[in-house]
Parts: C-alpha cells; structure tokens; sequence
C-alpha cells in the first residue's frame, strides 16, 4: 500500500507540469541563480526571474527553475536585426507573453571609443509603430552592469516630456545625416532635437579591447533589456565616441 500511495503522489505531481514549483520573484537580488539576474514582469502581471544568454534575440532567458506561465526556459521577447542585414525568416516568432508588438527601438552597437570621458547623446531612438506611442518622459534605466574590471559606462536620462507620434521615430542622432542609422528608420523624425539617453565612458584604460554591456531599459513601463558591445582603440588610432553601427529591436506587451 504504501508503494501504491508514493505511486500516485508521483502521478499527480507530474501531471501538474512544472508550475507547483513557481515562485515569482520580487526584485532584481532574488534572481541569484547567477549573475545578471533580473525580475521581469509577464503579461499575465506575475514576475519571474530571466538571465543573460547570448543565444536570445533579447539577450536574457526565463529561468528553468521556478518560472510559472509556461515561459520556463523562454527566451524573453524581442527580435533585433542589424542594419542592412536581411532577416532570416527560419527565426522563431516572439513568445507566446510578448506578442503584441509595443514600439521599436534603434540604438548603437558596437560602440567604439578611443578616448575617456567622453559623452554621446545621440544614440537612442524610439519609434512609434506598434500598439502603443512611446512616452519619452518614462524612459528609465532600471539597471546597467558591463564585463570590464574598471571602465565604467554611464547612462543618464534628460527629463524630458513628450509623446513620439503614431508612425514616427523620435530622439536626436549622434550625426543628423548618419546614413547607417536612416536606413534602418525609414519614418519621419520627430524630437530631432532631443536627446534621450547619454553615455560616457570613464576610467577606461587606454588599449584595444572590447566588453559587454547590459542594460534594463522602461518605457511606458515596459522593462526590456538593452545590450551592447564597447570596442576601445588605441588614443592615437584616431578620437571616436560613437556607435559603429545601429541595430533595431521590436519591444513587445
């Protein structure tokens, strides 16, 4: 009797699927499985803990370990496709809590810089093509860490308030005319501008070497990750603080 009861136990727990042992998360620090741990929001309203893993679009995976929602070991949301990069339609549609496509963002990536404190404010864009007309005054950034054991990047946020028209791209370029940027904006520019981010690189030692960095980026409070590689020069290989290249990512609900 007694390996009939275990029997059935096992029975019942296994056809309950994985969520008897979700527990959502709080806060970024209950996401400790390893480092970069973040707490992110689902559609359905519950919060579970993603990680960074270079093989999502987005950057970061649900975790396999108590994620309720079906989304254990998803990939969170998001697609992203280099300028003048065909995309390649083998590649999975976003998961099922990510549907909806909110707006897309186009910023930089790779950076390369060759100097120290050093600030560019023409690097992120929002586009207003989905379901919702980003606010600019909810820009937020939730987080920022990158790989490098003393350069610190910075990111700061103007205050300032608008709302990017239905059909419109809105925030100041680094370079007006940067041709690598436009052609993966073909909307009308608006809040051209305006600045929505600014980044500086400090205590970067002189050298050639790359690092990563991550972000968590808000708006309209949506939170999605934002992630991107730095590439140092030598100072004498020439001055540069900019973003080599632009890439376009869709955020989605």
């Amino acid at each position: 009797m007694t390996n009939l009861r275990w029997a059935v136990l096992a029975s019942f727990l296994l056809g309950c699927g994985g969520n008897i042992n979700a527990v959502p998360c709080e806060e970024n620090s209950n996401c400790d499985l390893a480092s970069g741990g973040q707490c992110l929001v689902a559609s359905s309203g519950n919060q579970w803990c993603a990680y960074p893993d270079g093989e999502c679009e987005g950057g970061y995976r649900y975790s396999d370990q108590s994620v309720g929602d079906g989304l254990a070991g998803q990939c969170i949301g998001s697609t992203q496709q280099d300028a003048g990069v065909d995309t390649d339609s083998s590649v999975d549609g976003p998961p099922a809590d990510a549907a909806i496509p909110a707006f897309d963002v186009v910023y930089g990536d790779p950076w390369r810089f060759s100097v120290d404190d050093a600030t560019n404010d023409g690097w992120f864009i929002l586009v207003s093509n989905g379901t919702l007309d980003a606010d600019i005054s909810t820009i937020q950034v939730t987080s920022l860490s990158d790989t490098h054991p003393t350069a610190i990047v910075r990111v700061l946020v103007p205050q300032n308030t608008g709302v990017v028209p239905h059909g419109t791209a809105g925030g100041k370029l680094f370079v007006d005319n940067d041709t690598q940027y436009l052609a993966v904006i073909p909307e009308t520019r608006t809040y051209t501008n305006l600045p929505l981010m600014r980044m500086t690189l400090l205590d970067s030692p002189d050298g050639e070497y790359d690092f990563n960095v991550s972000m968590m980026v808000s708006v309209n409070g949506i939170v999605f990750p934002l992630n991107f590689l730095v590439h140092r020069i030598p100072v004498d290989q020439g001055v540069y603080s900019a973003p080599d290249a632009p890439k376009r990512m869709t955020v989605y609900r």
